[in-house]
């Protein structure tokens, strides 16, 4: 308003001035409308001071935000990569069981898969080049059953979850599988659909996976709760989150769980799905676009063509089971009428969760998130994953519960060695023995031995702020510092230090290893975190800081085991072929 307001001034007073205006100011005018005359013939990319040319920056402004207007509108322009993911909307309603009733179950599950409508250019002539919302997209369900607990239900929720007892036996209008079953199927579809990765859209997903006992990676969520543009403010900066109901009302002017017979969990995906698509335009660039990193392939049809950073070679994962809290779980479908053979689906469960500092108990199923990090086109890029355990563990049961050797999924297996076969001793071998393999052709390396740094050099590198010539870094990507530090614990110190070296798995001195990388976002945010602890705890003395180049690792070794971690990352660094990056169970968890 106040520029609107000095224009018309300056606008009147340039009329009114007019009338007295001399030879001289006539001729200055004139020279003026040559030199914007010039500076259009010369074209957009010249650059002349705009106070000179006015008019020129007042026209080019508006056809900038002409053009704006028209990318927001029509998404057969965008390019933010949501035509190379599947868009699934997640709801689930709960069941209660305990005394009260006041511990959530699973009672029914429900994914709707949003469809991108494709638009002829005749379409968008007789639209005047703009997109309806409407009729931009469909809406499928491709899952709706209900769930039987495993536990007894106490409360049915009906007046809430719409569930009835007859619901859970199996007299319902919807299919009624248990849980286990529930939880396989749906970690099938949010583990990839038709090749592609699920960008999964939910309201108040964290309690949908509390119940569902599933997690889904962090850049591939979209949850209508906590984005900020559908949050209201609260006391102070904080921002509180809305019901989906007054949401949806608002932003759609729709009327959802309105009715007498309780929450319709499609209804709810649905609504999600609708707002996501609304606001999907200023939230995927909020975000950065992450999802122009996964490019479409005509040659492969519906499977993505990784487009991943050049400048780092694939990695390979492997989990050292024996010293993880993960459990193998092996479903087995007999053979059916038609004589079919039998349909094994494996399950890799752990019963522990990182909150934050904190751990909760919480069953969770890491297949569909390993084979999602398999199939992503973002750094850092996988081409295996490999989860072992040791053989000696299934000694003298009468059925092997891991095999020797079988890939569950494409390119991820699970493994157990001979029984007297140490997973510690095979996995220093393959990581710290087979670096030339991998090496090959790539010429020598200079080493992975780093300078020794203080832990303010370290904080500065995972904080962007310098690289020590390592390189630059862009924080809207995963994986682009050059460098990771190694942290080793060489003294004792107080009982508040030792509570704090055991928090981050130093628990012995001249033991263990501590790497604090930036292979993902989360991962780097959480790096930072651990070494500004280190610095408010001035342990000086008692660490020491080394960094190394990010270009020579090839293998990633998640353990708690301080001692493979000490023998994979010092004993291992030779020559500098094959340097390995270690994480604890706890860096795995923020990785994702």
């Amino acid at each position: 308003q106040r520029r609107r307001d000095a224009n018309n001034n300056e606008t009147k007073k340039g009329q009114n001035d007019s009338s007295s205006v001399s030879g001289k100011a006539r001729a200055s005018s004139s020279w003026t409308e040559c030199l914007t005359s010039l500076v259009w013939s010369v074209g957009s990319d010249a650059r002349v001071d705009n106070r000179n040319i006015s008019a020129r920056t007042v026209s080019t402004g508006s056809a900038t935000r002409a053009q704006q207007d028209g990318h927001r509108g029509n998404y057969e322009g965008d390019d933010d990569g949501l035509r190379n993911v599947a868009i699934m909307g997640l709801d689930c309603e709960m069941v209660g069981a305990g005394r009260d009733g006041n511990l959530s179950l699973l009672g029914r599950c429900s994914l709707v898969l949003l469809v991108q409508k494709a638009r002829s250019n005749a379409d968008q002539e007789d639209s005047g080049g703009r997109s309806d919302e409407d009729d931009s997209f469909e809406l499928q369900t491709i899952y709706d059953k209900f769930v039987r607990p495993s536990k007894t239900v106490t409360d049915y929720r009906t007046t809430w979850s719409g569930i009835t007892k007859d619901d859970l036996k199996g007299l319902g209008c919807l299919p009624c599988v248990p849980f286990d079953v529930c939880r396989r199927e749906v970690s099938e579809l949010l583990a990839s659909f038709h090749g592609k990765p699920v960008l999964l859209v939910g309201h108040a997903l964290k309690n949908d996976f509390e119940v569902l006992h599933l997690r889904h990676p962090f850049g591939l969520t979209r949850d209508t709760a906590t984005y900020r543009q559908f949050m209201r403010a609260g006391r102070g900066k904080r921002m509180l989150q809305r019901k989906l109901s007054h949401l949806v009302e608002e932003e759609l002017g729709m009327d959802i769980q309105s009715g007498g017979g309780g929450h319709s969990s499609v209804e709810d995906a649905e609504a999600t799905l609708k707002l996501y698509w609304k606001a999907r335009s200023g939230w995927e660039r909020g975000l950065g676009y992450p999802l122009r990193s996964f490019r479409s392939s005509p040659a492969l049809g519906d499977d993505i063509a990784p487009l991943v950073q050049d400048q780092w070679p694939p990695l390979t994962m492997y989990l050292d089971g024996c010293n993880l809290p993960l459990g193998v779980r092996c479903n087995k479908q007999g053979r059916s009428k038609q004589g079919g053979e039998t349909t094994i689906s494996w399950q890799l469960i752990s019963k522990t969760s990182t909150r934050g500092t904190t751990e909760v108990y919480q069953q969770v199923d890491w297949i569909p998130i390993l084979r999602s990090a398999l199939a992503s086109a973002s750094p850092p890029a996988f081409d295996k994953i490999v989860v072992m355990f040791d053989g000696a563990k299934y000694k003298g049961s009468k059925e092997q519960k891991v095999p020797k050797l079988t890939e569950i999924y494409p390119n991820m297996y699970l493994e157990s060695t001979d029984v007297g076969v140490m997973v510690d001793d095979v996995l220093v071998e393959r990581c710290c023995c087979n670096g030339s393999r991998r090496d090959s052709g790539q010429g020598s390396s200079s080493g992975s031995s780093g300078p020794l740094v203080q832990v303010d050099d370290v904080i500065d590198a995972l904080s962007n702020m310098s690289d020590f010539g390592y390189g630059a870094v862009d924080p809207r990507e995963n994986d682009t510092l050059d460098c990771y530090a190694v942290v080793r614990r060489k003294g004792g110190g107080t009982k508040t230090n030792k509570k704090l070296f055991e928090k981050f798995n130093l628990r012995r001195p001249e033991e263990g290893a501590l790497c604090l990388t930036g292979m993902t976002a989360r991962l780097q945010k959480n790096s930072l975190q651990t070494a500004k602890d280190l610095q408010r705890a001035r342990v000086y003395d008692l660490v020491e800081y080394e960094l190394r180049s990010r270009a020579n690792v090839r293998n990633i070794i998640v353990t708690d085991d301080i001692l493979l971690a000490d023998r994979l990352v010092n004993d291992c660094s030779g020559g500098g072929n094959n340097p390995n990056l270690v994480l604890s169970w706890r860096q795995l968890q923020q990785m994702f």
